[in-house]
């Protein structure tokens, strides 16, 4: 398969993406919720209570600047909250409230009930397929984050 025959069949697919997966995840963060936001909240769940707004820049791979819009918005929302560090007053570490648990709790069952309905809307060996194709799309993003870092 060469160069044009890759773009061709990308121009088509990045719109039933965005049909498919892309509009419904949107649509299930809310109005007040980036994909960004989001994002932090999910660094900041998976490493607990002590990290920085630099540690959650590098993790996110964006500026300390853009960080802070996107922690403010976090904040703003009730999803986070700023900790004084107990060794270093100047150090501000930040952590995910009872609000942000509970807005992923609910994302995740609504995020099941949706991606159960668009699978069981496919038969057998689409659902294979599919998993295939998703499998061997994480490993190439995968590794190409990786390169970037």
């Amino acid at each position: 398969m060469n160069d044009q025959d890759l773009k061709a069949m990308l121009h088509p697919l990045t719109g039933q993406w965005h049909r498919f997966i892309a509009k419904p995840y949107k649509a299930l963060l809310n109005e007040h919720i980036s994909p960004g936001v989001f994002h932090c909240m999910l660094i900041l769940q998976k490493h607990g209570d002590n990290m920085t707004m630099s540690e959650l820049a590098r993790h996110s791979q964006c500026s300390k600047q853009q960080m802070t819009k996107l922690v403010d918005k976090l904040i703003e929302n009730g999803f986070a909250e700023r900790i004084s560090d107990p060794d270093d007053r100047r150090i501000i570490r930040l952590r995910l409230t009872e609000s942000g648990q509970g807005f992923l709790t609910r994302f995740w069952q609504d995020a099941d009930t949706y991606y159960d309905s668009l699978l069981g809307e496919m038969t057998e060996d689409e659902q294979s397929d599919f998993c295939q194709a998703l499998g061997t799309l994480h490993r190439i993003f995968t590794r190409l984050e990786q390169e970037q870092q």
